[in-house]
């Protein structure tokens, strides 16, 4: 069998299967069946398989006599740049409402989605349309359709064989007749423990197959990991990010928190200083509070809380809040009626002057001399 693209004839195919994401083909066209770069939606033949894809213009061109034309799983469209779009729902935003939406607007279609709710709001923001699917198993089949789901691990069909492995790298050398996939399983007596393909590299051309595997026995792809990883630590994004915390002891004006996601890899705080918000402002919150913490400016030295729940919060209301000033805090304004605190002997005050119908337009004379209503 051949290789072929829209029928055009191929001399030799760079596929690269990723566990996680859209496959890519690098293709090198023979220049004397073909004289235009391929463009658009394109069908490539390997040998029988068949797959669906479209030609991303950036990674193709011609050189002299050579044409060579990057194919990316389905429509090319995770990487293209949507608008930025609120969805928002009080029963509950569901994962599989804003992956058909963007994949709608970025020209991808979508099969199966493994359903999740994303509360009542979920900002998408403005930038590549993929961003939805961070930190989620997806992955483009053969027909360019958008599987938002875990692969399927199965064993290796009779036949093919790991060649070579360093366990070091955990990358094998693969020889079997079918394009090896993520999630085939190798068991054999010279591995302690079976192999799981995650990543696939395969070199097709007239001499035949040429397979590297990126191996682990655990989900995860070794080889985008890796990358991650480098990018990481050579940029230190992880602290520019905002992460939710948990308060579960007080030291004094600060908070010792628990972080909420731990895979995550940011450890627990102890202690953090606070950023109210509100010049003046103390608080004493509840514990088990959730708050927001930001490392400032990226310093890992710098943990500030800046934020914590709101009303619909099961621990949205402090213990204690004090509001502090040099001259005078002043509450209300306007002829706006005030209520200031809940102690009960100010609610039975309120009561009687009000049985009076008498207006309540200023506190006791025994709460501070600095707090005035107007």
């Amino acid at each position: 069998m051949t290789l072929s693209l829209d029928g055009r004839s191929v001399f030799q195919v760079r596929l690269c299967m990723p566990e996680v994401g859209a496959w890519f083909a690098d293709v090198s066209l023979d220049t004397s069946a073909t004289v235009e770069v391929p463009s658009g939606r394109v069908t490539l033949d390997l040998r029988g398989e068949r797959f669906l894809g479209t030609v991303h213009p950036e990674a193709s061109g011609r050189f002299g006599a050579r044409v060579v034309a990057r194919v990316v799983g389905g429509g090319d469209g995770w990487g293209r740049e949507v608008d930025g779009q609120h969805f928002q729902s009080d029963a509950g935003v569901l994962l599989s409402t804003v992956v058909r939406t963007t994949a709608a607007a970025a020209g991808e279609s979508v099969g199966e989605v493994a359903e999740a709710g994303l509360g009542p709001d979920f900002v998408r923001v403005a930038g590549p349309a993929g961003r939805v699917l961070a930190g989620r198993a997806w992955y483009v089949d053969d027909l360019g359709v958008t599987q938002v789901k875990a692969r399927t691990a199965t064993a290796a069909p009779e036949g093919a064989l790991v060649a070579d492995y360093d366990p070091r790298t955990r990358i094998a050398s693969v020889l079997s007749s079918e394009l090896v996939r993520p999630g085939w399983t190798f068991s054999d007596t010279r591995f302690a423990t079976p192999l799981v393909v995650r990543d696939v590299e395969t070199v097709l051309d007239a001499s035949g197959q040429r397979c590297t595997a990126w191996c682990s026995p655990v989900p995860g792809s070794p080889l985008s990991s890796a990358l991650r990883a480098t990018i990481l630590e050579l940029s230190g994004a992880v602290y520019l990010r905002t992460y939710r915390y948990r308060v579960y002891t007080r030291a004094g004006d600060r908070l010792n928190l628990q972080i909420v996601t731990p895979s995550s890899g940011v450890p627990d705080v102890l202690p953090a200083d606070i950023l109210p918000g509100l010049p003046g402002m103390r608080a004493e919150v509840q514990l088990g509070t959730e708050v927001l913490v930001v490392f400032a400016e990226g310093d890992p030295r710098l943990p500030r809380v800046i934020a914590w729940e709101g009303p619909r919060g099961e621990r949205w209301e402090p213990e204690r809040i004090e509001i502090h000033a040099t001259k005078k805090v002043a509450v209300g304004g306007g002829g706006v009626p005030v209520v200031l605190g809940g102690a009960a002997w100010f609610q039975a005050v309120t009561a009687a002057l009000g049985a009076l119908g008498q207006p309540v337009t200023a506190p006791p004379p025994a709460m501070s001399e600095k707090l005035e209503a107007e």
